[in-house]
Parts: C-alpha cells; sequence; structure tokens
C-alpha cells in the first residue's frame, strides 16, 4: 500500500459514523431531472518528476474514471483527460475555461482527481484557514509540474500547484449548478468549506490527539456555528466526495486503485440504496465510506499505515451522480 501524502491522523470511528449516519437520512434525496449535457475534467498523476515521488495507480484511476464517464453517457469529447506530464496547471485551467463557455446552467459538471496532496502555507491573497478546529495551512493538490529541477535538486513551486481556495475560485467559473468534486489525495476533507448548509458534513472531526468528548463537541461547534467563511469549496460551489479528512493521508493499492477510487467506482453500480435506479452523492458517499471502515480500517493494513475516512460537503439538493 502506497501513502499519497507523508501525514497521518487517526480518526476516531464512533464520530465518522455518527456523522455517516447523520447524512444517509438527513438528506432530503432531491433530485433533478436528467435532460441535461455532461462534463467532466479528469486528472491523474502518478508519475511525478524525480525519484521517490511516485504513485502507482493514479494514472489507472483517471483512465477508469474516464471509462466509467462514458458509460454513464458522457460525449468523448466532454471529457477532458490528462494523466501525469500533460496533467499540469495549465492544461487545468485551460480545460476550466473551455467548460465555463460551453457548459450551460442546467448541465452536470464533474472535478476527478487522483495524485498527490498535502497541507502548505497558502497565497495570502487566496486567504487562509481561520475556521474552528483548522490549522494556519491550506490544502493543496500537486499536479505534475509542481516539481522543479533547480540546482540539481528537485523543489516545490506551488504556482503550479492548486490549493483549496483556488480551485473553488475555478470552480465558480463554470455556470452549471451541479458540480461536483471528486478528490481522491492526501488531506482533501480540507477542500470542503465550513459554510455549512443543510446536511453539510464538517471536513474533519477531530483534531490532534483530542479525547472523544472533545472531539465530539467540537463536531457540534461546527455543525451550529455558520460562520459564512467564504474560503475553500462551499455547498454553494460544488458538492465534495474526498478520500480523507483535512490532517488524514489516504492510501492506494486496492485491486490496482487508490483505496477511495476503488470504491467510487463500485458505487457507480452498487450504492443505489433506495432502488432507484440512480446514484447520488450522499449514495456514492455512503457507500465508499462503509467499504474503507470494512475494508480497510478494520484489517491490518490499518494497524500497519492508519484510519481513515471520507468527507463530504452537502446541500439541501442531492446530485445525481451516476445512473444505473
Amino acid at each position: 500500500m502506497i501513502l499519497r501524502h507523508p501525514i497521518s491522523r487517526a480518526l476516531p470511528v464512533l464520530l465518522s459514523s455518527i456523522a455517516a449516519l447523520a447524512l444517509l437520512f438527513s438528506l432530503s434525496g432531491c433530485t433533478l431531472e436528467l435532460d441535461y449535457d455532461k462534463y467532466a475534467i479528469v486528472f491523474g498523476i502518478s508519475d511525478y518528476p524525480g525519484t521517490g515521488n511516485d504513485l502507482s495507480y493514479c494514472d489507472d484511476d483517471a483512465l477508469s474514471m474516464e471509462n466509467l464517464f462514458i458509460e454513464q453517457g458522457y460525449p468523448s469529447s466532454n471529457i477532458y483527460l490528462e494523466i501525469d506530464d500533460t496533467a499540469t496547471r495549465a492544461n487545468l485551467e485551460a480545460h476550466f475555461a473551455t467548460v465555463a463557455s460551453t457548459a450551460k446552467e442546467e448541465d452536470l459538471f464533474i472535478f476527478y482527481y487522483s495524485g498527490h496532496g498535502g497541507k502548505r502555507p497558502e497565497d495570502p491573497q487566496n486567504g487562509s484557514e481561520e475556521t474552528y478546529g483548522s490549522d494556519s495551512l491550506g490544502e493543496w493538490i500537486f499536479l505534475h509540474d509542481y516539481l522543479q529541477y533547480v540546482d540539481s535538486n528537485y523543489v516545490e513551486n506551488l504556482d503550479e500547484a492548486i490549493c483549496d481556495d483556488e480551485l473553488a475560485a475555478l470552480l465558480r467559473t463554470i455556470p452549471c449548478v451541479r458540480k461536483i468534486v471528486l478528490l481522491d489525495a492526501c488531506n482533501s476533507g480540507g477542500f470542503i468549506g465550513n459554510v455549512l448548509e443543510k446536511d453539510g458534513i464538517p471536513s474533519d472531526f477531530s483534531f490532534g490527539s483530542d479525547g472523544i468528548v472533545t472531539n465530539l463537541s467540537n463536531a457540534i461547534y461546527l455543525y451550529t456555528n455558520y460562520d459564512g467563511y467564504k474560503s475553500d469549496i462551499s455547498p454553494a460551489d460544488a458538492l465534495v466526495i474526498a478520500a480523507s479528512g483535512e490532517r488524514e493521508s489516504s492510501w492506494e493499492g486496492m485491486y490496482g486503485h487508490g483505496v477511495m477510487t476503488y470504491f467510487l467506482l463500485q458505487s457507480a453500480t452498487k450504492a443505489d440504496l433506495n432502488g432507484d435506479d440512480y446514484i447520488t452523492v450522499s449514495e456514492s458517499y455512503y457507500y465508499i465510506y462503509k467499504n474503507i471502515n470494512a475494508s480497510w480500517n478494520n484489517t491490518t493494513s490499518a494497524l500497519i499505515y492508519d484510519v481513515f475516512f471520507p468527507h463530504v460537503s452537502g446541500g439541501p439538493i442531492d446530485y445525481i451522480l451516476f445512473t444505473k
């Protein structure tokens, strides 16, 4: 199994169970008609510059997601796939600009990313992490060219990465009402904003080594204090399924995929909880959550590496993600 960023933290099972069940039973289940076009930007990066930085299955994740979107009726011309050395910031921004100029309000847009993620200081112009229970660092997805060869060493250039607030800004350029973000990367739960709307799950449920009582009180605080903070991806920007919490690692090696992506792919046919042949964001999330908990967190893999839990944002409408 391969770590997607070398920072780890264990999350109490009880709090995640409470959160998952709260989401499952409180979402309105409201969906919208299916007469719309579909667009997807799909990025997967296994081959990073330098030695010791590579991942194993992120390119396979992206290719499998592209195939799934085609099976789901996405025109191939509406799927913007970039793998490894073409998965750059320039290409990401270009694809967002293309979709922004082409898609309509009634259409569906999905951004999928599989690769390295992490925490770094944010550009002050893009805001900072100031919400309760967070820290001073922002969350990032590291595109292929963020590592650059300088003076015989590979060094980070965050101008070629994307932080949470920058991704939120790109999402706001897309005119679609239906926008979904799927992130299989470490610390990706930090991309979910604390602008809590109905059914929103906070991006993190525990902090450091606090006891369970403290963790529970923090979780309740997040639910009951609607601070309206503008950073990160709010439910108004997009619904987000993230592989791990703000301070958690995510892992790969589940049958040739990232663990989260493996169950995401399965959810397209197995997550129909109410039997209506539509798989919504909340249904897919709950399927991913319960299977990661059963197939990773309660196995020897978690003892060796660490447990992790996917996270999700929510709003009053639960968008259709897949159809059977």
